[in-house]
């Protein structure tokens, strides 16, 4: 696997910088905390600059909420200069996870979302009588930071971005080493990459051509129940590894 570098650096050129408040300000410039951030745009910009030259980023300002949809989740939402980062850090790093990620994994991909997730479900639904769905338990809350920290150096080779993702990673957790915010731009990627592994495992190895993942909820159609049934046996201590 060809490791992406030289990604650092892009991310704090100014004109990335803006690019990303306008991303993370889209449909919420009558807030607050953002009208205060453009009343001073070209020194914040030129604050969060700084901060990344000298890999001091200020990080770890969340403003915590629970919400229902349809179910209970509590919500930890960066501070908007951390939302700004965020966006700064996927406009460039975005593609590189991109890469990595198998044709019917949905959620935070662009043209990938609810919608075509459940059409590509019919299709494998006409296609297969049977269909084993699975999820994960909590999966934000147990995202590993050591493993997912592995699995990013798989991917990425510059050291000052691994720093800056090491960071992040650390603001939060949920008991010790473990846990990814959910409200976060970067935490989803982060979750979703995470269990890119698994997607390869299972089309590769397994070599289950009817498979979906939308974040932690996963499907697997086969033509027999007996079939999913021992790809299931397989399935659980891959899983293991990982939470």
């Amino acid at each position: 696997m060809k490791r992406a570098g030289n990604l650092y650096g892009r991310i704090a050129e100014p004109l990335n910088l803006k690019l990303a408040f306008y991303m993370a300000a889209k449909g919420k410039l009558d807030r607050r905390e953002i009208i205060q951030f453009a009343n001073n745009l070209e020194y914040n910009l030129a604050l969060l600059r700084h901060q990344l030259i000298y890999r001091q980023p200020d990080i770890g300002h969340y403003r915590f909420f629970r919400v229902r949809d349809p179910k209970p989740r509590n919500i930890c939402a960066a501070s908007f200069p951390e939302r700004v980062l965020h966006h700064a850090i996927m406009n460039i790093c975005e593609s590189a996870f991109e890469r990595y990620a198998v044709y019917d994994s949905y959620a935070c991909r662009k043209g990938k979302g609810t919608i075509r997730a459940l059409e590509r479900a019919r299709s494998f639904s006409r296609k297969n009588t049977w269909y084993l769905k699975l999820d994960i338990r909590h999966y934000f809350d147990s995202v590993d930071h050591s493993v997912l920290l592995r699995l990013l150096h798989r991917r990425f080779k510059d050291p000052q971005l691994l720093y800056l993702f090491a960071e992040i990673i650390a603001t939060y957790h949920t008991s010790p080493g473990k846990g990814l915010p959910i409200g976060n731009l970067i935490s989803q990627h982060f979750a979703n990459y995470y269990l890119g592994i698994l997607d390869h495992w299972i089309k590769e190895e397994l070599r289950v051509r009817c498979y979906l993942r939308y974040m932690d909820d996963f499907i697997l159609f086969a033509d027999t129940r007996q079939k999913l049934q021992q790809r299931k046996r397989f399935i659980n201590p891959i899983l293991f590894l990982f939470f």
